[in-house]
């Protein structure tokens, strides 16, 4: 294109003259069409031409001011600010960002795989059997820095990988993160061991962090055999998986480790409408506790979900505050808080609002009232 090639240069070169440069580089134009020459394999492009015109012309043909320039404004991009976010809040946790190499093992590359089963691209001619597949998954990676680490005596870990994935489905972005052994407080005078409770805090804030609210996604328990079958779990968006977090199965640690799988490159393209703030109401947030015998295997956050949904606009929070195991019987307690914006409940409207609860999630869920 002429026409971009002097809007580019800040020229007003001629068809001509044009042809007559980019002839003495053993080029011919044909049309609107430059033929490449088996000699000059760098000219590829537009860009290549444009170069070789303006450094075989006159320099004064080319006015060299900004006025005839583009003029854009250098910024991140979404995805590039959301990242940012992400390092940065991991930082401020006392995170220790890690960096590792794509290239892996066939092993590590069909360890602790969280998303699929997807084949992995192979190296032609590899250097080395440690550097034989790219890899599809971070978490082994994670690993073998943590057992690098370990060996080293260096054993109180809370570390963060963010990477892109080279797919044959597609290049995604993943996030790891990892808690070993304990975490520590105050220095080193308060600690515990790191659990599934310390990862899953973490990956809830991410998602708190990119506005994602806890009614877009679902706990479930996790199906992967890397982690251990009762403290962990997965975030699904739908029917998509999203995320999984939790402890290390104990056939394959010796230490207390805690990690997280994150698939990056779903969370930023789901739409987030911008932080809402509205003033603080002068009225007190009223709380009814109600308890419930498990007859099922059922989870609280199916409970909470009913309650929630049971009670609309009024029902503010919802916690399980008490657990009761006797005889293989189990009971949750759960604090609810009722408010309104304008006024007072009334006694009628608080009961009325209960029986409904009550109603829906006994008649939702294999559970039966408990009196406290």
């Amino acid at each position: 294109s002429l026409a971009r090639l002097n809007s580019r240069l800040g020229s007003d070169f001629t068809e001509e003259e044009v042809d007559s440069i980019i002839s003495r580089v053993g080029l011919v134009r044909e049309g609107d069409k430059v033929l490449s020459s088996k000699y000059r394999l760098d000219l590829a492009e537009q860009c290549d031409i444009e170069e070789e015109v303006f450094r075989l012309s006159s320099k004064d043909r080319s006015k060299l001011t900004i006025e005839n320039l583009p003029q854009t404004i250098g910024a991140r991009n979404e995805k590039q600010l959301k990242r940012m976010k992400i390092r940065n809040h991991l930082v401020s946790l006392g995170f220790n960002q890690i960096q590792s190499y794509t290239l892996v093992s066939a092993k590590m590359d069909r360890e602790l795989r969280v998303f699929d089963d997807e084949e992995s691209y192979k190296i032609a001619n590899p250097m080395t059997g440690d550097h034989e597949y790219v890899r599809s998954d971070l978490l082994s990676s994670m690993m073998s820095v943590i057992e690098y680490n370990l060996f080293r005596k260096n054993e109180n870990l809370k570390l963060f990988e963010i990477s892109s994935v080279e797919r044959k489905g597609g290049n995604r972005q993943y996030l790891s993160i990892a808690f070993v052994n304990n975490v520590l407080d105050r220095g080193m005078l308060v600690s515990h061991k790191a659990d599934f409770f310390d990862i899953k805090g973490v990956v809830i804030s991410l998602f708190n962090l990119l506005g994602i609210d806890d009614k877009r996604y679902t706990l479930v328990r996790s199906n992967c055999p890397s982690f251990h079958p009762y403290r962990s779990a997965d975030i699904m968006i739908g029917k998509k998986k999203v995320a999984t977090f939790g402890e290390l199965h104990p056939s394959l640690k010796k230490d207390n480790i805690a990690i997280a799988e994150i698939n990056l490159t779903d969370l930023y393209e789901i739409k987030t409408s911008k932080l809402k703030c509205v003033p603080l109401s002068s009225l007190q947030p009223l709380r009814r506790d109600l308890a419930f015998n498990l007859l099922d295997d059922v989870y609280s956050s199916d409970i909470i979900s009913v309650i929630k949904k049971a009670g609309g606009q009024y029902v503010k929070d919802v916690f399980v505050f008490d657990e009761f195991i006797k005889d293989n019987k189990r009971s949750l307690a759960f604090a609810i808080y009722f408010k309104k914006e304008d006024k007072s409940f009334t006694d009628a409207e608080i009961n009325s609002l209960l029986n409904t609860i009550i109603l829906n999630v006994t008649h939702k869920l294999k559970v039966e009232l408990k009196s406290l």
